[in-house]
Order: structure tokens, then sequence, then C-alpha cells
């Protein structure tokens, strides 16, 4: 842990029994830090640990992905992976409710498949932001493969309280959605990042890493969006 100036407070490592890697550190309302850790060819730890790097308490997750964001609510914390290891192969994310307290599952949600309809399949899904807004639920970005045409989409999910999906928006095609915030009321600000040939929207030319920033309402509306590149 840093001070405000840079300088070492204290530190702390964590031994595991195979090759292992911080993926997220997130500081709780209570001052205490959630710690991921991605353990090779095992899966995923989560610690808890006090504001000098104790251990409060520790749960191991086999055969998940590390995670790569966490919201906290009340008394409980959501967890999302990113299923990184590639589009296209019917990744599975998995969606943890733990208790803070203690750290047990209250309950795990997978997200691989989602229809909007005839045709429109998407695979491969990849969450790598989660929010709990003072609105009230969570809301989760990452990126899908949609299969009818083949592309890369943003997608942003909304679940209530309980962890059920009750809606999903679903940007242009080559693009995913880096980051989301809330910024008040009902409007969301997402990052998305273009990542292939999206000469379709007037006045951008057909290039490839452009950076986009777009407000949303909660209902999948597009209040504004703003294109940047070189």
């Amino acid at each position: 842990k840093l001070t405000p100036m840079g300088c070492v407070e204290w530190t702390r490592s964590y031994i595991f029994s195979a090759s292992s890697g911080g993926s997220l550190v997130y500081q709780l309302q209570d001052g205490n830090f959630i710690l991921g850790v991605g353990i090779s060819g095992v899966g995923a730890a989560i610690l808890k640990i006090d504001q000098i790097g104790n251990v409060l308490w520790g749960k191991l997750f086999i055969g998940i992905y590390p995670p790569t964001d966490i919201a906290e609510s009340g008394n409980n914390l959501v967890l999302v992976n990113g299923a990184l290891s590639g589009i296209g192969q019917n990744n599975t994310n998995h969606i943890i409710f733990l208790a803070q307290n203690n750290g047990n599952i209250i309950s795990c949600r997978e997200i691989n498949r989602i229809s909007s309809g005839p045709g429109d399949i998407y695979v491969g899904c990849h969450l790598y932001r989660v929010i709990a807004p003072s609105i009230g639920g969570y809301y989760l970005a990452g990126e899908i493969e949609y299969t009818a045409p083949s592309s890369r989409r943003g997608i942003v999910l909304h679940m209530d309280a309980s962890g059920a999906l009750t809606s999903f928006f679903v940007t242009n095609e080559n693009t995913c959605v880096n980051d989301i915030i809330n910024t008040g009321g009902n409007d969301f600000l997402l990052a998305l990042e273009v990542t292939g040939d999206y000469s379709h929207i007037p006045l951008i030319p057909n290039s490839t890493h452009r950076a986009v920033l777009m407000s949303i309402s909660s209902f999948g509306s597009i209040n504004w969006q703003r294109f940047y590149y070189p």
C-alpha cells in the first residue's frame, strides 16, 4: 500500500499453491479491501484484507476466470469476470454475489448466450465492469460476439437486486464497452473502443481503434455520443 505521496506504507505477500497474480483490488466503504487473484490451472481466489493487509477471509473458486471488477451494495458484493480466453469460444461469465462479512456465496449467475429475437444470438460474452448505482440493481458492461452477422459489439446489462436479468442494451458493431459510470439519476456514460470498421457512422472514416463516449439512459436510449480519433 502506498501513501498519498507514493511512499510504501506496507507490503504483504499471499502465497498460493500454483502460479498466481492479482487481477484487481477494490476498497470497501469500511476501509478494508477485496483482492482478486488468478491462480493458474485452478481458478480464482477472493481475499478480504484489512487496512494493513491482514486476511479477514478468503475464498477459492475452482474453474473460473479471475474477477475483472467488483461492486458493493449494502452488505453484499457482486463480482464479474470477463472470461478472457477469446471471443467466439462460447465463454461463460460468472456473476457471483457474496456476503461481505464472510465471503459466503449468496447466489451465482452465469451468462453465456443472449437472444433479442430470431437470428439475434450473442455468444462469447465478456463482461468487464459492474456498478451498483443508487437507483438500484446492477449494471454490467463488456462485449459480445454477434453471429448474425458475425461481429463484436458492446453490451450493457441491467440486473435487479436479486441478480435477475431485466434488460440489456447493445451498441453498434465492432465496438466494446470498456467502462461505465452513473452520471446521475437514470443516465450513464459509456467508454467504448472501436475495434473494427465503423464507416457506417456519418463523418467517421473507415478505420480502427477510435474512442467513443456515449451517454445512455437506464431505458437504453442514447442521449448523445462523441467520437475521438487522430
